[in-house]
Order: structure tokens, then sequence, then C-alpha cells
């Protein structure tokens, strides 16, 4: 069996499924995604490429491997601080708007009404760590009304996510007023922990979210360049760090002009520092900060 790799026709093939343009300087690592999915398959390379064309399952596990899902507990912290101070002013509103609402509704025999939960949505979250940083900012914040959804289109890292388990090394960079937020694995548990990189779980090395934080947090698989909806539900924040580097610009345009459709009014799309500065659209006005890249939605 053959194994030679055509590596633009693999490239332009998953540009073609998910737009993620792979760096040249990451030729090695598709080439090892390719040859890995096609072994475990018991398949040639040119066996292995006709049969993605018509097996899902097949075609998300090439995926899984040539896609980084790469991400850090509290990166760029202004971002996070941002949000945070966004839901909490949201609660503030919101709490002081009920109150009044459902003294009215009281007097008429009604029963209340529950407050509008602050919806944040973290676009290519990978494994979930800025989703969870999100959630213990929030909940350290002493704020219960708020929503977190986290997605991606590597399927292996959302269900990472959604264990919400992670090694000593990952959990380093929580600030230590967050670490009660992290709790030692169940030993009987030990064997679920299976990281993308090599497994913690053989040293004993594993961490576990703390169960308090993930009735407010979901996580879902989706593929954000092919425009399948992933929430119905308008966002007041919608976070995409670092995601948008890895697509051409004419594709950028059409997944932050999705991201304004499920932005609600007066809401905010928050980039990483330095990404699509190229971006304008009526809908959006940019918000100086010194230190987050910021847009709110004006208009409806």
């Amino acid at each position: 069996m053959t194994n030679a790799i055509n590596a633009p026709m693999w490239q332009s093939y998953i540009e073609s499924k998910i737009g993620f343009v792979l760096p040249k300087t990451q030729t090695k690592w598709l080439s090892n995604a390719i040859l890995t999915t096609a072994e475990d398959s018991q398949l040639s390379v040119p066996e292995l490429w006709f049969a993605v064309q018509a097996d899902a399952r097949l075609r998300q596990q090439l995926l899984d491997r040539v896609l980084i899902a790469e991400s850090r507990f509290f990166r760029h912290r202004p971002s996070l601080d941002y949000i945070a101070a966004l839901a909490k002013e949201h609660e503030q509103v919101v709490a002081q708007r009920s109150l009044i609402a459902n003294k009215s509704l009281a007097t008429v025999g009604i029963k209340a009404t529950k407050p509008a939960s602050f919806k944040i949505w973290s676009v290519g979250c990978a494994r979930g760590q800025e989703v969870w940083s999100l959630a213990m900012l929030l909940a350290h914040a002493g704020l219960t009304q708020y929503r977190i959804l986290g997605t991606d289109v590597n399927y292996e890292a959302i269900q990472e996510a959604q264990l919400g388990r992670y090694s000593a090394r990952e959990i380093a960079t929580i600030p230590s007023e967050f670490g009660h937020y992290m709790q030692r694995c169940e030993s009987d548990n030990m064997a679920l922990y299976q990281p993308l990189g090599k497994g913690s779980a053989e040293s004993g090395n594993c961490w576990q979210v703390s169960d308090s934080l993930g009735k407010n947090v979901t996580f879902r698989h989706h593929n954000m360049f092919t425009g399948k909806v992933a929430t119905k539900a308008k966002q007041q924040v919608i976070i995409c760090q670092n995601m948008l580097i890895y697509f051409r610009q004419f594709d950028q345009r059409d997944i932050l002009a999705r991201l304004v459709e499920h932005c609600e009014v007066g809401g905010h799309i928050i980039l990483a520092p330095g990404e699509a500065l190229f971006w304008r659209h009526p809908k959006m006005q940019r918000v100086s900060h010194p230190e987050v890249n910021l847009w709110q939605k004006v208009e409806a």
C-alpha cells in the first residue's frame, strides 16, 4: 500500500470542510494526522482519501487530529474581566427591574418571573479553559444569572471540555483565588481522563472543575464555517479569540457576520488583541479600550 501524501490536496479538502487554513509550518503535523488515521482504520492513504468523503465519523476523526485544540486558563485576562463587569452590571439592572415588575405582579396575584440570564458564547473554545475561566470569574463575583455556551469544531476537544478534567500543568495558570474551583479527580475516575496530549492520568495528575460551575455551562460540537446555528438565543457577549487567524480574510468576514446575527442589540463581540482589525459592519460599533478588541451591536 502506498502512503505518499499529496499535502496541497488534503489541505484544500480540509479548508473546504471547515475553512481552516493550515500554515505551511504544520505540513508535518498534517501528514502525521493523515498517517495515524489511515493506520488506525487499516487503510492506505489513497483509500483514506476516498473513505473520508463518505464516512462522517472517519472525517471527524481526521479533523480532530489536524486541529490544534490549544487554549489555557485565564488567557488574556482583560477580556475576561470586561465580560465579568458586563455580567455584573446586567445582573444588577435586571434584578432591579424584576423587583419593580414583580411587585406590580404581586398586587394582582401573578407569580414572580425569573430574571433573564446573561448569555455568553465562547466560539472555538477548544478544551474549554476559556469557558471554565469565565465561570470561575462570575461565580467568584457572586453572580448566578448567567449561561455560558462553549463550541468548537473539534469533537474530541468538546467532549474533554464537558468532562472538565485537566493536568496540574494546565491549571497552573489559574490565579490562586480561584483555586478552590479545581479538585483532585477521584481515583476511580482517573481512567476516564484522556487528554489530547500524552496522558496526565498515568502519572496521577488529574484535576476536575467543581460541579458547582457546571450548572451554568453548556458545550456543543459546532462548525462555525458552515453557517449552521449553534444556538437560537441572542447573546449578550460573544467571545472569539485566536480562531479567526486560521481563516482567509473573506471567510473571517462571513463568520463575523454570522456572529453579529447571534448578538443581542447592545451586546458585545470580543476578539483577540490585533485580530481582524480590518473588519467593519453597519450594525456594529468599535468600542475604544486600551486592552480589549471590542465591538458593540448598535442596530437590530
